[in-house]
């Protein structure tokens, strides 16, 4: 029994008791009974809460089972070396619980992978010289909610084993030159990279090395993962150290950094130069050229290691007359800076050069915004890219960083890559107001990308992705496009994007995407898609006008703890490899789903196709039949015309409801077609794909409603039988009428609920066993006759059975056993229920339903009239109404 029950019983013990007692006992009976509201909220607070996994409050990542080893902090690795991690869960107290099933994934592949990605643990790979961590998360199902525990590992550094020394080299991956003796200028920049050796097998990989500047006044040495930027900012000399592993070393040659040399431009007199142009053509490696305010009409090749700086970037304006590339770079180490860039067809072309920085800039009314082709180490940021076809284009460029700027109205892509390494590309931009925010389809094998940061707003597609596997795409804003993300036989990871008001949240086509952890709100569709499908976890899809999900011919998809705030998802079509619920009502449509869980606010209609071919008594497709679809409880569902074939449909039918309590059947439907005067009906049940034929004609005999023509005699008859008084006697009616039915009943018993009137006349006495006649007629708004016609044929097809109760003529299911009375003033099924309340207050609709074995929604029809009645009444309790009696029923009318 139930602790809500014995609760209640104790309450109703002690009042009896306060009646029946003297003033004497009743001074007892409250302590004894605060005594046991005490033991209760002791017993409810001391009692563990339901879990699928009990307890668990947090997970650590260790070194070995059971709670064993020790948590998994900053390690180092060589490459090759192997180790493996176990997700151990424990409770609040810090006591271990249990190892859990998690998910794992590491920070940077290229240094360590992990193996399996789900299990109770998995082994770390050590893959290539760096740093990475190890992450985790597991879902745990508390008190019907999911939730999310995290852990990660501490630092892990890789290491070659036997590295025997090391190079300062100014390419990466062992190219380049060695960095001994050079020269610079105050703000030059440049890149270095710590090359390692072994004495017997050569070069070993670019370390992960710590780098020092023994002068700071002249230069400065920064660390970005494998490789260290270099600066001048100082006239002097100074020296830059690698040093790996704390024992191996490396230090440049003299680096000299000077004074540069400036060479100025103006369009009216006073300057070294009237032309841009001209002064690059007369200066040396490591001249600055400063520009001053003006229009300048020209195109410029930049063949020499400058810096070119304008003086105001809305006032120095460099216009390329329509046609050309205004500034052609073909140098390395090029600085341009603070320059409005204009009508021509590329404004920058950086061409086979490494370290140029386009910075502050504008570019507008071009081909090509600015285009990188084969280039190294470029840093392109803050510049304000507007008005043109494409915005920003990346050429097989390598390691180039996008960031920062502006993109906006481009008609064809704001960002556009062709097989470029561009592991630092792309962060922290604005694209507004392009066709395509940012397109990815590379056509070679490249390493990853990562898109990051990003804020992208009004866009017909914010990120398109086709043919791509490396691309990661994380933390960007997406809002107000017509698509946010489009993925096109691609498999990228998306994961912690913010999507807000984007009529398609996500549309993939044929991809094995990992779409991670991602906000989807508004739009018409949160997750669209066909054909092979990404892995979708841990997202939130909220507020769609359509519909948050919806995947049609979907291939191995996986739906995992995607909270969808009790929206809808659909699937068709489709087969699901494994899929857990979280708010979710998923409509399955003719779908196979392998491995599936759902919490307490999600559902499963599973659905199948219906189609119906509608022809005439020949045999012959009908144009224009209307076909209307009504559920077992008499309410239309759907409807559709047929077409030249004679076919209406397919339409969408729900065989049953998955719920976490149990599995709820829909029933058989009724399927009615009809042209002008010629109609049929049918019942099927819908437990797979149906096609119907239905062949429509005159019934033979029947006028309208399905009612024989000789009853409308016999309502005259009747209306002067009614001045004799004899007709308000509802039995007496029942038996005139049905004087009438045999000659015209011709009906097989299979045929009997095929009729729409007759099929809702049998529904209502199912819901409500024990209704006399003219109660079913009025509540079902039929006539006399009608009534009483479907009334006989049910009877007489063994699917009602009848009896007398003094004037009254009540109506059972066949299957119902008739009680010896009805109870009094209300039905019998009514009484039942109120009977079942008083004796155990505080039961729920879905106890009495089990109690019975009928269908809920029977039920609440039912207790809905109790309520009505003042004869019940309810008190709502968590996410549970409990039923309590308030008075006896009237006495019998």
């Amino acid at each position: 029994m139930r602790i809500e029950q014995r609760m209640e019983e104790s309450s109703m013990y002690f009042a009896r008791k306060n009646r029946s007692d003297s003033r004497a006992s009743r001074g007892l009976v409250i302590p004894i009974f605060l005594g046991v509201v005490l033991v209760f909220s002791y017993l409810v607070l001391q009692a563990p809460q339901a879990r699928a996994d009990p307890g668990i409050d947090y997970v650590q990542i260790r070194t070995a089972p059971g709670g064993g080893g020790e948590i998994v902090g900053d390690m180092l690795y060589y490459v090759g070396d192997q180790d493996t991690y176990w997700a151990a869960g424990y409770n609040v107290s810090g006591d271990f619980v249990m190892d859990v099933e998690a998910h794992w994934y590491t920070r940077t592949s290229l240094v360590g992978w992990v193996e399996p990605y789900e299990g109770t643990n998995t082994t770390f790979h050590a893959a290539g010289e760096g740093q990475t961590y190890v992450s985790m998360y597991a879902s745990l199902n508390q008190s019907g909610n999911n939730t999310y525990r995290q852990n990660d590992t501490g630092i892990l550094t890789v290491l070659y084993r036997g590295v025997d020394y090391v190079q300062i080299r100014d390419g990466p991956e062992g190219g380049g030159s060695v960095v001994d003796v050079r020269s610079y200028f105050i703000d030059d920049a440049d890149t270095y990279y710590a090359a390692g050796y072994n004495f017997s097998s050569g070069y070993m990989g670019d370390l992960p090395a710590a780098w020092e500047s023994d002068n700071d006044t002249v230069c400065t040495i920064t660390r970005q993962e494998r490789q260290a930027n270099f600066k001048g900012v100082g006239q002097g000399v100074c020296h830059v150290s690698a040093i790996y592993n704390g024992t191996v070393t490396n230090t440049t040659g003299d680096l000299t950094v000077d004074q540069r040399i400036v060479l100025t431009v103006d369009d009216d007199p006073g300057a070294d130069y009237f032309t841009i142009h001209e002064a690059v053509e007369n200066a040396s490696d490591g001249y600055m050229i400063f520009v001053y305010n003006g229009t300048y009409s020209e195109h410029v090749l930049v063949d020499k290691r400058l810096i070119i700086k304008g003086e105001s970037r809305d006032s120095v304006i460099v216009d390329g007359g329509g046609s050309g590339i205004i500034f052609h770079v073909t140098a390395n180490n090029v600085n341009i800076t603070r320059f409005t860039v204009k009508n021509a067809d590329y404004g920058f072309y950086l061409d086979h050069c490494n370290n140029t920085r386009l910075t502050y800039n504008k570019i507008t009314s071009y081909t090509y915004g600015i285009y990188s082709n084969r280039t190294k180490d470029a840093f392109i940021a803050w510049n304000v890219i507007t008005v043109g076809q494409y915005g920003v284009v990346t050429d097989h460029a390598h390691n180039d960083a996008v960031r920062y700027n502006d993109i906006s109205y481009n008609d064809e892509y704001g960002a556009k890559d062709y097989d470029s390494d561009l592991k630092n590309c792309f962060n922290w931009n604005y694209f507004h107001h392009n066709h395509i925010a940012y397109y990815y389809d590379p056509e070679e094998p490249v390493g990853t990308l990562l898109f990051n940061g990003n804020r992208i707003e009004n866009n017909d597609i914010g990120i398109k992705a086709s043919q791509a596997s490396s691309l990661i795409a994380t933390d960007n804003t997406i809002l107000s496009n017509g698509v946010g993300i489009d993925l096109v036989d691609s498999s990228p990871y998306i994961a912690g994007n913010l999507l807000k008001f984007n009529t398609i949240g996500v549309r993939f086509s044929n991809s094995a995407a990992t779409i991670y952890n991602n906000y989807i709100q508004g739009g018409d569709f949160g997750i669209t898609g066909t054909g092979i499908s990404p892995t979708f976890e841990g997202n939130t899809i909220l507020e769609s006008a359509i519909m948050e999900v919806s995947i049609t011919a979907g291939n191995e998809v996986r739906l995992l703890h995607n909270d969808l705030g009790g929206g809808i998802a659909r699937l068709a079509d489709s087969t699901v490899r494994e899929m857990s619920l979280v708010r979710t009502t998923l409509r399955q449509l003719n779908t196979t789903v392998f491995d599936w869980s759902l919490d307490s606010e999600s559902q499963i209609d599973i659905q199948w196709y219906l189609e119906v071919r509608v022809k005439d008594s020949g045999g012959n497709a009908v144009l224009g039949a209307l076909v209307k679809v009504s559920d077992s409880y008499g309410h239309e569902v759907v409807n559709g015309t047929s077409t030249s074939g004679g076919l209406a449909g397919p339409f969408e039918l729900t065989e049953k409801v998955r719920r976490l309590s149990r599995d709820v059947s829909e029933g058989a439907y009724l399927i009615e077609a009809s042209d002008g005067d010629q109609e049929a009906s049918q019942t099927v049940l819908m437990d797979s794909n149906k096609q119907l034929d239905m062949a429509i004609g005159p019934i033979p005999g029947v006028g309208e409603g399905g009612i024989p023509w000789i009853f409308v005699g016999a309502v005259g008859v009747a209306g002067a039988l009614t001045v004799a008084g004899l007709f308000s006697i509802e039995i007496f009616v029942y038996f005139f009428f049905a004087l009438f039915v045999p000659l015209y009943t011709k009906l097989r018993k299979d045929q009997v609920l095929d009729h729409y009137s007759r099929g809702r006349v049998y529904q209502f006495i199912e819901m409500n066993p024990g209704e006399h006649f003219n109660s079913i007629r009025r509540a079902l708004d039929l006539n006399i006759g009608t009534a009483t016609y479907h009334l006989e044929v049910l009877s007489r097809s063994g699917l009602v059975i009848s009896r007398q109760d003094g004037i009254y003529k009540r109506f059972y299911p066949t299957n119902v056993p008739i009680p010896p009375s009805n109870g009094g003033g209300i039905s019998e099924v009514q009484q039942r229920v109120l009977t079942v309340i008083k004796d155990t207050p505080g039961i729920t609709q879905k106890e009495i339903a089990r109690l019975f074995g009928i269908r809920q929604s029977t039920l609440n029809y039912q207790v809905t009239k109790l309520e009505e009645k003042g004869l019940i009444s309810a008190e709502k309790r968590g996410r549970s109404v409990h039923y309590f009696p308030k008075q006896a029923p009237p006495p019998q009318t």
